[in-house]
């Protein structure tokens, strides 16, 4: 017995001092994180003071020239440094520096970030501006002419008017698709932004700031300041400083679901107001509504407040419905029906726009606080995330732009998770003590690089790295839905060409024109089975086998005759390959060797190079006023030979072009080849 003691204590002894080294480690790997971050603010400061800095020592050369980037940096190491170490040791220092270094964190971005509309942001402007000036949220002509002007000359904004595809009230005013709910919150600080002539985006910057304190203040009150970090700082950040409402359905959805154990009559409120904002949130509202009223009697809540909540939520269709005559204007751009597979996951699990690829240690979180949170919470989350898939599969742009990457939809599918990563972090304490703060830091530094607010929104018209990846090396890992590959690999969105392929052509999408595939230039096409030859039937073929395409009830393209070809015509597309010469491949105008300098009033260009030149097919607009044109940047003396797209007959004579920049003239509505060789 006495040696069965030694032994427990010697074991015991082996834990203390194995956790005692994993402290020492971790809190060696937090002072070397806060004196990385301290540099990067001497270098901001430096940067600032200097309007750029450049050290030369040997053969390391070091530039900094954006102070406020360097500063984001700073602040983002400096918050992963204090996500590792023992929060729930010294709970009472820990909570101020994490909340601290979260708020420099989301300053220090928006200061980074330059002001700039995405996606439907001018709606949301142009509503805020009525609202700021003591007007009704609908616009009139006169409104109309006046805020189209302001955005003109506001810088970031001036790349698009206000889109206003709603007929007007019996009264002439125009509404916008999106409610006004949002942008009164906003409307305020927009006067005082006006008065203060500061840019308007700073206004909506500051609401969506006080969103997320207000949410992250209900984090820290139940002990979880890790949650509040990694959520604050996790996907919702690029949105941070956009006029849009991304934020606010975040916070409000999420908000909903976390507090309804709590204080269920400020769920439910937070739930109506995201409803009033977006529709598609209803289903989260009935959920929490059903939740509470199968739970116990103490948490319901009174007449006077599910008064309040049906009030708010009812406010935007009553609204429409005397003012337009219908619930929504957003009906008429949903597309419904019964969603295929596909469709349904597409928010959580596609390359390009789910919530896995871009937040999977949150979904890890989540998955790990399911399997011991009390069931009610799991049946709730789990259902509205459910209820959100349905819905968001009613829409007919699954390929939305507005973001950096991920989903919009995905960022609400993360909010109904909320409780679930709470239970999960809670579990992690359980666990090997490194797992506490090494998940949460490692999340942490995750968004910071995918979602920086300063990144350009994608708007859909490129595949990220990671699909990239896929598609190339193993194409039949991943079929996702053919608006997203198609619009992604042929950078138009909306109505993108078919057939349409990645750069090797290891993965095709073909489309049959009722005998053949249509295969994609300069792919070589082969036979295809009968399913993918009827006419427009669409097929994936991946590194020459064929796959049936994920089932999409609604999606427009343009069967582009122009560069592509069939196993039983080709002979003028093996008069192209011998211009381009071999090794040839489908690129963007950005990889090109023959560098594009910029297009006025040209479609999106489809390229293939090769080792002896480059084809490039543009078509201009027809409502380009100034003449479309291509310029090209021209490394070397070239010849240039303009062709129709059909016949490939010259349109005139070759000519030669000294090197640098070069504009080739296209005519508006006209299609041409240019084939430019010697120039790579």
């Amino acid at each position: 017995m006495a040696h069965g003691g030694q032994g427990r204590s010697r074991a015991r002894g082996d834990i203390l001092r194995a956790g005692a080294d994993t402290l020492c480690g971790v809190l060696r790997l937090r002072t070397a994180l806060r004196t990385v971050a301290a540099l990067l603010g001497v270098v901001a400061a430096a940067a600032w003071a200097s309007g750029g800095l450049r050290l030369d020592v040997g053969p390391l050369h070091v530039s900094a020239g954006d102070p406020f980037r360097i500063l984001f940096e700073a602040a983002g190491v400096w918050l992963v440094a204090e996500l590792a170490c023992p929060l729930d040791g010294r709970p009472l220092v820990a909570r101020p520096r994490v909340a601290l270094s979260l708020a420099a964190v989301l300053l220090a971005g928006i200061a980074d970030s330059s002001p700039r509309r995405v996606g439907d942001g001018a709606e949301y402007v142009a509503m805020a501006v009525n609202l700021s000036r003591g007007r009704l949220p609908s616009l009139s002509p006169d409104n109309i002419v006046e805020t189209s002007a302001r955005l003109e000359a506001t810088p970031g904004f001036n790349d698009m008017g206000i889109p206003l595809n709603v007929p007007a009230g019996a009264d002439g005013r125009s509404d916008t698709y999106h409610f006004w709910l949002y942008p009164l919150l906003v409307a305020p600080l927009l006067a005082l932004a006006d008065l203060a002539h500061l840019h308007l985006n700073y206004a909506f910057a500051a609401v969506n700031l006080l969103l997320v304190g207000w949410f992250a203040h209900q984090l820290v009150d139940r002990g979880r300041v890790d949650v509040a970090a990694i959520l604050c700082a996790g996907p919702m950040l690029w949105w941070i400083d956009k006029a849009h409402a991304e934020v606010f359905l975040f916070v409000t959805i999420a908000s909903a679901v976390l507090l309804l154990d709590r204080r269920p009559g400020l769920a439910l409120l937070a739930a109506a107001a995201a409803t009033a904002q977006n529709s598609a949130a209803g289903v989260v509202l009935a959920l929490c509504v059903l939740w509470l009223s199968l739970g116990p009697r103490d948490n319901r809540v009174g007449l006077s407040t599910l008064a309040a909540v049906t009030g708010l939520a009812l406010l935007a269709p009553v609204y429409y419905w005397l003012h337009l005559g219908t619930p929504s204007p957003l009906l008429g751009t949903l597309a419904t029906g019964v969603p295929g597979v596909r469709e349904l996951v597409t928010p959580l699990v596609d390359l390009n726009l789910g919530l896995l690829p871009h937040a999977p240690l949150l979904v890890l979180l989540a998955a790990v606080g399911a399997a011991s949170a009390p069931r009610r919470t799991v049946v709730l989350s789990v259902a509205a995330g459910s209820a959100l898939l349905v819905v968001f599969a009613q829409t007919a742009n699954a390929n939305h732009g507005g973001t950096p990457g991920m989903s919009r939809y995905a960022l609400w599918l993360l909010a109904v998770a909320v409780p679930l990563i709470v239970r999960g972090c809670e579990q992690l304490r359980t666990w090997r003590p490194i797992l506490r703060w090494l998940i949460p830091a490692a999340s942490v530094t995750m968004s910071l690089i995918l979602f920086r607010p300063d990144w350009a929104d994608r708007g859909g018209a490129s595949p990220n790295a990671l699909a990239r990846l896929a598609w190339t090396h193993v194409p039949a890992l991943d079929d996702p839905l053919p608006e997203v590959f198609a619009e992604r690999m042929s950078e138009r969105d909306g109505m993108p060409e078919i057939p349409i392929a990645t750069s090797g052509c290891e993965k095709v999408l073909t489309i049959g024109d009722g005998s053949n595939a249509l295969w994609p230039f300069p792919c070589t096409p082969g036979p295809a089975p009968p399913a993918c030859t009827t006419s427009n039937a669409l097929c994936y073929v991946n590194r020459g086998a064929f796959a049936s395409v994920p089932r999409q009830r609604h999606f427009g393209f343009v069967v582009s005759r122009s560069h592509s070809w069939t196993a039983t015509d080709r002979d003028r597309f093996d008069a192209l390959l011998g211009l381009v010469g071999k090794e040839q491949r489908h690129i963007s105008a950005l990889d090109m060797n023959l560098r594009t300098l910029g297009t006025l009033g040209l479609e999106p260009l489809y390229i293939v190079e090769g080792n002896a030149g480059v084809a490039i097919w543009a078509q201009g607009r027809t409502d380009s006023t100034r003449g479309p044109r291509l310029r090209l940047d021209v490394p070397q003396p070239s010849t240039v030979t303009l062709l129709d797209v059909d016949s490939l007959a010259p349109m005139a004579a070759s000519f030669m072009v000294a090197e640098g920049p070069y504009d080739v003239p296209i005519r508006p509505g006209a299609e041409a080849l240019i084939v430019v060789s010697g120039g790579r």
